[in-house]
């Protein structure tokens, strides 16, 4: 190989790092387990306006999800499964969809398609605070909030087994008061 196309190759590789490192935030981690869960606002699919806040008391789901993301949608109804089992014990899935303009209209077609029930967010701004807050860099990404507001779980992707360990999860946290 001609050495000026070995430098190319090799300058396209370092301007692409370039690129990507901003978007991973410098490094930091998907906030941890024992952290307080930051408090993001927004409004549902049906109108309903939903906080962190006002879901003290229940144990919450947060899904950072988007329509083109294929592990996402893996994702989802594994998280339906697991709302429709535990609702009526007082947890709550809330999806946040954190895709850009383009491919909004997407998500209520996902959501229908996947028949998913539990709450979406459409306060599209707040969604991409919200990744901010809990530096959710990769989808999707899950956290599990106990009662008092304190996340007790956090993951990114999705693996087989995923769905289990979630519910073992909520199951150990309905036993806490």
């Amino acid at each position: 190989m001609p050495m000026h196309i070995g430098r190319g190759i090799v300058a396209a590789v370092l301007l692409v790092m370039s690129v990507a490192v901003p978007l991973s935030a410098g490094g930091a981690s998907i906030l941890p387990a024992g952290t307080p869960a930051p408090q993001i606002s927004f409004k549902t699919q049906d109108g309903k306006s939903l906080s962190v806040q006002s879901l003290r008391g229940h144990i919450v789901i947060i899904d950072y999800w988007a329509s083109w993301c294929g592990p996402c949608r893996m994702a989802l109804p594994q998280l339906e499964s697991l709302y429709r089992k535990y609702k009526k014990r007082g947890v709550v899935v809330v999806g946040l969809p954190v895709d850009d303009p383009p491919t909004r209209p997407m998500v209520p077609k996902v959501v229908k398609q996947l028949q998913i029930t539990f709450p979406i967010s459409v306060s599209w701004t707040a969604n991409q605070k919200g990744t901010a807050a809990y530096n959710a860099q990769d989808l999707p990404t899950m956290f599990l909030i106990d009662r008092k507001g304190v996340v007790r779980w956090s993951g990114q992707g999705v693996y087989p087994g995923e769905e289990t360990d979630l519910a073992a999860m909520v199951d150990y946290l309905l036993t806490e008061k």
